[in-house]
């Protein structure tokens, strides 16, 4: 019976390392495939393991994926060195002339990942461009038909900050990120289905986990929008009230104006900090719990899924394939986390830039400013 040697590299590779060792020991048996970890005697010199297993085996595998060439660490990239030992088991095997399989993981799904990612840029990107700009040219051409009386109750920064700054919104609700989310979502409901067919258990500890999360969000996200309306309130008044003192600074020298003018901007500024603090408290909260909700079911896969493969419920490379699809699963709860600021201030910009700016009723398009003029 020939004896297979899987040469990999942990952080690139080790899911699919697993689940062909388990392939490959059902076809050639256990004892004639080997595999660092499963295979590897404890207290045993890792070197002398690597060169006694290569020199036996008549094949080496070895599982190259995205990360196989280019990882590297504090001293350089791993491939360049001699003691590298995924390059010490490809060294070993082809000095002893055995022969050497590559097998490629995660090619074909990267290349199509670089491919839609760049589409997906391009369509969703200028797309949003696209329509932030036919908002702002609609909401200015509606400004400039509004009667004078609207000037006269309104900052003229305010609506300088409406017309160019609510319709950023639009990218925050219409960009990319929001559609990754989506697809990340629909991977996770797979990735759901797989783990439940993996270790039901496990599972729903997970998934209880992931329900704390959301209700923690969910809170946040309630707690937070206001504060996010509140901070675009107040940039426009801010904004609108130092237009107007640079404008008029004529007038302001004039009457020795500027204590009480930087008393009235230094207020505005103080509150609008204290605004930006409350919200950015908020958002590393989130960022804490889903932090701490992650290391929660780390330790949970650790405990519960090193009993499970001593008690020979889960195989060794069932295990590693549990911990790749739960990655799937929290990916996009740590990227709603990652967007929360994203998500509020879209959802306020545009209400404001409707409620404030479109819902004035505009005067006619001829409508006169009637005024008399006498000369003496």
């Amino acid at each position: 019976m020939p004896r297979v040697l899987l040469s990999y590299r942990r952080e690139d590779s080790a899911p699919y390392a697993g689940r062909l060792y388990d392939h490959l020991s059902e076809q050639f048996g256990r004892d004639n495939v080997f595999m660092d970890v499963a295979t590897i005697r404890p207290g045993q010199d890792f070197s002398t393991a690597i060169e006694q297993s290569v020199t036996a085996c008549d094949a080496l595998v070895a599982v190259i994926g995205r990360g196989w060439l280019s990882s590297s660490d504090d001293k350089g990239r791993r491939l360049d060195r001699a003691d590298d030992f995924v390059r010490m088991e490809i060294a070993i095997a082809l000095s002893r002339r055995i022969t050497v399989i590559p097998a490629l993981v995660g090619g074909a799904a990267t290349l199509i990942q670089a491919a839609t990612g760049f589409v997906l840029s391009q369509v969703l990107g200028v797309a949003a461009q696209d329509a932030i700009n036919q908002m702002r040219k609609t909401v200015q051409a509606h400004v400039g038909r509004l009667p004078i009386r609207s000037f006269d109750a309104t900052q003229t920064g305010v609506l300088i900050s409406r017309i160019m700054s609510d319709a950023e919104g639009i990218r925050n609700l219409v960009g990319t990120g929001i559609v990754q989310l989506v697809g990340g979502l629909l991977s996770a409901a797979i990735g759901i289905s797989v783990l439940f067919w993996l270790n039901w258990r496990m599972t729903l500890i997970v998934l209880g986990a992931l329900a704390m999360v959301g209700i923690s969000m969910a809170y946040a996200f309630r707690t937070l929008r206001p504060l996010f309306r509140e901070r675009r309130k107040m940039e426009a008044e801010t904004t609108g009230r130092l237009n107007q003192s640079l404008g008029g600074v004529r007038v302001v020298k004039a009457y020795i104006a500027e204590p009480h003018e930087e008393r009235v901007f230094a207020t505005s500024i103080d509150r609008l900090f204290a605004n930006v603090r409350k919200t950015m408290t908020g958002v590393s909260g989130i960022e804490a719990v889903s932090t701490a909700i992650a290391g929660l079911i780390g330790v949970t896969l650790m405990v519960v899924g090193g009993r499970s493969i001593l008690a020979g419920s889960m195989t060794l490379g069932e295990f590693f394939m549990y911990t790749l699809f739960v990655a799937l699963v929290i990916g996009p709860v740590v990227q709603i986390a990652s967007i929360s600021t994203q998500l509020n201030v879209g959802g306020v910009g545009l209400p404001g830039a409707f409620n404030n700016v479109i819902h004035r009723s505009p005067a006619a398009p001829t409508d006169p400013v009637m005024f008399n003029m006498q000369l003496r």
